[in-house]
């Protein structure tokens, strides 16, 4: 039996939370159904991988290193039914990195622009059309996340523009015209970036073992909440999630650890209040690839845990706030989409 061990860190109320522990025997998810993915030039995607309300899947489509490398929207039959980028193939193009999704399907993405090496957000439409483009006001190096709080501003968690590259956090809150708001502080990066720069791996499984390189933000997520909130999640053992309000103030702190050894945190979803704590296994020896363990965002108490084994999904896309997850997997070297259940 594996267990799995919960503490609340912080909390704005007065009220002290004690340890709190819960022994879950894992309950194994199983494909209820599957749909060929139309990506016929596909050569893998972009993280992370998102859904919005209607069962649509985002993902970055990689095409090369000097391609547009734009982003598509596929229907839950696989059929593609957008395609997201700022280019055209021969023009001199700005470098897209991560996205987010909102609930509505509306579609940000982060970008280093070619003329004068700034920060912008792209936005678009459900059709794959462009709204608006903010440029941030502050420098910073890619690498982490970004979300969209409802009320249109950017919470980024990325690294700081400096010689330390990838190693030294930059959180921070921009309002929608891409103004700095206020930088955010969360607790465990102090003690994370001297174990980094001790040369302290992280994640002893991770390529990058033995290398300066904190992929507590490079392999983090971020994601939008119903309550209103994003939520911060710092690849780290046990891992450690930061629930930011839209004014930058951190108001909960989660950790949440597996006692599968080979298990490391790689996303996280939340729907109508429950938290998705995605666990992964990649390149590791196990027959597990994933384990999700779901919380109550508001108080962290763990609920249940799923198994996911390495047959039926590569990578967890969405999360449907009760016991059902879409995955996605491979059958004959193609990509599927497969849905899964107890």
């Amino acid at each position: 039996m594996k267990l799995f061990s919960f503490v609340l860190l912080l909390s704005l109320s007065s009220v002290s939370f004690a340890q709190n522990k819960l022994a879950s025997e894992p309950i194994p998810l199983r494909e209820v159904s599957s749909s060929a993915i139309d990506l016929p030039t596909y050569t893998g995607t972009y993280f992370p991988i998102r859904c919005d309300t209607d069962g649509n899947i985002f993902a970055g489509k990689y095409t090369g290193p000097d391609d547009a490398n734009p982003m598509v929207k596929i229907a839950p039959d696989g059929k593609i039914k957008a395609t997201y980028t700022l280019n055209e193939p021969d023009q001199d193009r700005d470098q897209p990195t991560t996205f987010f999704v909102n609930a509505d399907g509306d579609v940000y993405r982060l970008y280093r622009t070619n003329a004068g090496q700034k920060n912008m957000i792209a936005k678009f439409g459900k059709n794959g059309e462009v709204r608006s483009k903010v440029t941030l006001e502050a420098k910073f190096d890619f690498g982490g996340g970004f979300g969209v709080f409802k009320n249109g501003e950017f919470l980024l968690s990325t690294f700081k523009d400096s010689n330390d590259q990838e190693i030294e956090p930059y959180n921070a809150v921009f309002d929608s015209s891409g103004k700095l708001v206020k930088e955010v502080v969360l607790e465990g990066d102090a003690a994370i970036v001297a174990k980094v720069k001790n040369g302290e791996t992280l994640d002893p499984y991770s390529q990058d073992a033995g290398r300066k390189r904190n992929t507590s933000i490079t392999f983090g997520a971020v994601v939008a909440a119903t309550d209103g909130n994003l939520y911060i999640l710092r690849k780290t053992s046990p891992a450690e999630i930061y629930v930011v309000s839209p004014s930058g103030e951190v108001v909960r702190k989660f950790s949440v650890k597996s006692d599968e050894w080979v298990l490391m945190p790689s996303d996280i979803f939340e729907k109508d209040g429950r938290l998705a704590v995605v666990f992964n296994s990649w390149g590791r020896p196990s027959q597990i690839i994933s384990e999700a363990v779901i919380l109550d965002s508001k108080t962290g108490e763990i609920q249940r845990v799923f198994d996911i084994h390495r047959d039926i999904a590569a990578a967890v896309a969405c999360y449907d706030g009760k016991d059902g997850f879409t995955a996605i997997g491979t059958e004959e070297f193609k990509p599927v989409f497969r849905h899964l259940a107890p």
